[in-house]
């Protein structure tokens, strides 16, 4: 069933604006056939104007995996979210971030809603990533959150 539902979502690429949302991003991977997928469209998406967005709970499980060059370099934005026992083999040799990164992100507070955003480098002449500290402030939706959290 994933299969066709990704055989139907991606002929819709004619153009218009089109975002794919893939979360466990690293059991797609496992599949050889997926992983094929993955690599061509991560590598063409843009061209169509669309959009590939890929969750997974550690980088650990994409940088272990034989298209993670591809994975970390058409990825050109990254939401990390606090993670106590991250490990900085996965994060500064593996992700290549930079050492201050990992250390935003191995201390921030799992409860404070906070993430570090980083994006890679585009301009002529970055010299390294941007990275932000941001918070997700929810406090102004107050009733919807039992909406949204069933």
């Amino acid at each position: 069933i994933s299969f066709y539902l990704l055989y139907r979502i991606t002929s819709l690429l004619d153009g218009r604006r089109l975002v794919i949302f893939m979360d466990e991003f690293w059991k797609w991977l496992r599949d050889p056939v997926f992983k094929d997928f993955a690599y061509n469209r991560l590598k063409t998406i843009r061209k169509l104007n669309g959009m590939l967005v890929v969750g997974t709970q550690s980088p650990a499980e994409i940088i272990q995996d034989d298209i993670a060059p591809a994975v970390i370099e058409q990825c050109g934005t990254q939401i990390l979210a606090a993670n106590p026992g991250a490990d900085r083999v996965h994060y500064v040799d593996g992700m290549k971030f930079e050492p201050e990164v990992f250390d935003v992100v191995k201390h921030l507070d799992p409860q404070a809603r906070q993430y570090v955003v980083v994006k890679n480098q585009f301009r002529r002449g970055d010299i390294r990533r941007f990275a932000a500290r941001v918070t997700l402030d929810l406090s102004g939706i107050g009733k919807y959150t039992k909406v949204m959290s069933g």
